[in-house]
């Protein structure tokens, strides 16, 4: 818990809950020009089926190097999260999703480009 933290909403997809590159490209190039560090982006979009795209790498890396910590879901489509950007990149944090047994749900990404499992499986929430 981080009493004193600002939480700053930026949308980047549109109400079917696409976006186009572009978008996303926008967005990320916003926060790394406007973010007040210490700063931590949560991101959570991805795709549906395999989609590496350096450039989609290469803006994340660049809001990471400007000093904003980047933790991002690993996805949902039951595959190895090492083939979705920006989920394969080694400076953010990739989080898997895991139920209440501690194993890894049938429908969430996987595979060495994550770095932690978190409770994500009949979350009860407001």
């Amino acid at each position: 818990m981080a009493k004193k933290a600002t939480i700053v909403a930026l949308r980047v997809l549109g109400c079917s809950g696409g976006a186009t590159d572009d978008d996303l490209l926008v967005g990320m190039n916003w926060v790394k020009n406007n973010a007040v560090k210490p700063a931590v982006v949560n991101y959570s979009i991805g795709c549906r089926q395999r989609c590496t795209n350096q450039t989609i790498d290469n803006a994340a890396k660049s809001v990471i190097d400007s000093g904003v910590q980047w933790v991002q879901a690993a996805g949902n489509s039951n595959d190895n999260a090492c083939y979705y950007s920006p989920q394969r990149l080694s400076e953010a944090i990739t989080v898997g999703n895991s139920t209440r047994t501690d194993t890894h749900r049938c429908d969430r990404n996987y595979g060495s480009c994550l770095d932690i499992w978190a409770p994500g499986d009949n979350i009860v929430s407001a």
